[in-house]
């Protein structure tokens, strides 16, 4: 009896415990050089790089975006503006941080910046835009600066940026956004919402929604009291009736129109316009949102017509509001939203949202702007002007609604139901707005009131995030052990996925970047084992991404995940089994 366990024993430990202790030092002995692995597993670098420019303050909370970009197979960087300062020549810090991207653009590929901080921590270039209003100065913030590499935007040398002499133009060779936190908290909190709307979006109609805003900007008004129009009325919401003609059929939309006042909306809407509409309408998501009103820094606003003087439906000035005018009637501006509001927190479901209220994403105000307000609560990117923003009244004889803040927002968003990605939408819609007002041969009444708009209006958010515009399918992968290496197979919903970007981080390194075949397949250089250990990232652009540190293979005679701890639990309280039982028989 005594022999017979003991041969039990010596049975149990070869064919169980051994395994175990051999699995072990295979995945051991495999992590040792992953910077190694690195170098010897990339099968195909994608285009198109990041760059990522910030504080020495915010450089650890941007280690989290860096790690997801590279995972994603775009090969990221962080750089200090204070490495910038030191390392790179210009005039002064924004040029020297232009020549640095140039030289990222042209060494290193890359295609996206994102400016992480604010004005003070990353600042913008003021760049020149004069105009006939009076009150605003003659600089505008103007992160585009940036984005174009190919020319001086001081050729003279005279400090006035992008004005007469110089040499500009909104080509982009790169694409631009800004993070803008006020401490290390926000800062994380804006990575952590990035990557939580990537990775793990709240899947819902949201995603096919969009939201319209809009107030007057104008009334149709009498300058010279002669009871001819001199200025058309412009109403926010036609724009948005506008722009909701525009959206894909699979898209759903809430237009909220102007009813107070003397003058009401003539076009269709969903609610009357009004703090708690707009509230309710953002708490329910839209992935696309537009509101159009008056505005300051720290928030926008509806303009409501009170008083008819002469009663001619006519709204009357003493003189062209030009030319010192003031308004014989009377209107009243009314809060729609603004910074000092209670927090929205729509449940992560952020959208992209442009703001076309005057000064909405003036973000070298002493405080948080309405921009900056909106990407920390209710937006995961948002497009604002600097400072003064232009409408134009006649904006639906132009071609693509025309010219200035108009014009651009609905560039803006073609671009982006192209492209999915709000920093190359916004650069576009740049370039396509220079191309349509050149070929169409319309020139806009204000010359000086587009180049303000082209020059102020700003990204707040991730130039490179993917943008949801509809409701994602899920990645996921299977694995299949292969002796020595492991093959990955990436579905959606039982259909392969071809030309998905796979990567392997070992350790923080990306050890392996590939493609998918047409077939959905990939060959991983490890062992199933080996894989159990590091993280496998699939991505492709329109879908929820797959990530995982674990996995269970589908084949081999390998112990997978938590079962080998599992197995050796057993194991120790059958050996002590056995010795009892040895105990009690020798007894």
């Amino acid at each position: 009896m005594k022999s017979k366990h003991f041969l039990l024993l010596f049975i149990f430990l070869i064919f169980f415990v051994n395994p175990l202790l051999s699995l072990e030092s295979n995945v051991n002995n495999s992590s040792k050089n992953p910077i190694r692995a690195n170098s010897l597993h990339i099968q195909s670098q994608t285009d198109g790089n990041y760059l990522i420019i910030t504080t020495s303050l915010y450089e650890k909370s941007l280690e989290p975006l860096k790690l997801w970009k590279d995972q994603k197979g775009i090969d990221t960087t962080i750089i200090t503006v204070e490495a910038i300062e030191s390392d790179y020549s210009g005039e002064d810090i924004p040029e020297k941080i232009k020549n640095c991207i140039k030289d990222y653009h042209d060494n290193y590929d890359v295609e996206w910046v994102l400016l992480a901080g604010d004005n003070d921590d990353v600042p913008s270039r003021y760049a020149y835009a004069p105009e006939n209003y009076p009150y605003d100065g003659n600089l505008v913030s103007c992160d585009s600066y940036y984005a174009d590499l190919d020319n001086d935007w001081d050729l003279n040398d005279d400090s006035k940026y992008g004005y007469i002499g110089d040499d500009y133009d909104f080509i982009p060779e790169v694409y631009v956004g800004r993070l803008s936190a006020n401490n290390e908290a926000q800062m994380r909190d804006l990575v952590n919402r990035i990557l939580k709307y990537e990775r793990e979006p709240t899947i819902g109609d949201w995603m096919e929604m969009a939201l319209y805003a809009g107030s007057f900007i104008a009334f149709e008004e009498d300058w010279n009291n002669d009871g001819v129009t001199d200025l058309l009325e412009i109403d926010g919401n036609q724009y948005g009736n506008y722009l909701k003609d525009r959206l894909p059929e699979n898209f759903s939309f809430v237009t909220l129109g102007e009813t107070g006042g003397i003058k009401s909306t003539d076009y269709d809407y969903n609610k009357s316009i009004s703090t708690s509409n707009l509230r309710e309408a953002i708490q329910n998501g839209s992935t696309i949102g537009v509101i159009d009103g008056h505005g300051n820094p720290g928030g926008i606003y509806r303009m409501i017509w009170t008083e008819d003087v002469d009663g001619d439906g006519l709204f009357d000035w003493d003189g062209s509001p030009y030319e010192d005018g003031s308004p014989v009637d009377s209107v009243s501006y009314l809060d729609l939203w603004g910074t000092y509001m209670n927090k929205i927190s729509p449940q992560e479901k952020l959208g992209v949202f442009f703001l076309l209220g005057c000064s909405n994403g003036q973000f070298d105000y002493f405080q948080d702007c309405l921009a900056e307000y909106f990407i920390k609560d209710s937006a995961i990117a948002c497009i604002a002007g600097s400072y003064v923003t232009w409408a134009e009244d006649n904006w639906t004889a132009r071609p693509e609604a025309g010219w200035y803040s108009q014009g651009l927002c609905t560039r803006f968003f073609d671009e982006l139901l192209k492209y999915k990605r709000p920093g190359m939408a916004l650069a576009l819609a740049k370039e396509d707005y220079i191309y349509d007002r050149i070929s169409s041969g319309l020139d806009p009444v204000e010359p000086g009131w587009e180049n303000k708009t082209l020059k102020q209006f700003n990204l707040f958010g991730d130039p490179e995030i993917p943008i949801w515009l509809g409701k994602p399918k899920m990645l996921n992968a299977s694995f299949t052990n292969q002796t020595s290496t492991t093959l990955c197979r990436i579905m959606a919903e039982n259909q392969s996925i071809e030309n998905a970007t796979i990567t392997v981080t070992i350790d923080g390194h990306i050890a392996f970047l590939g493609k998918t075949n047409n077939s959905g397949f990939i060959e991983l250089p490890y062992t199933y084992q080996q894989v159990n250990d590091y993280i496998v990232t699939a991505t492709k652009l329109g879908y929820v991404p797959f990530q995982t540190p674990k996995y269970t293979p589908n084949t081999g005679p390998s112990i997978p995940g938590f079962l080998p701890i599992i197995i050796l639990l057993i194991s120790m309280f059958s050996i002590a089994s056995i010795i009892r039982k040895m105990r009690i028989t020798e007894f």
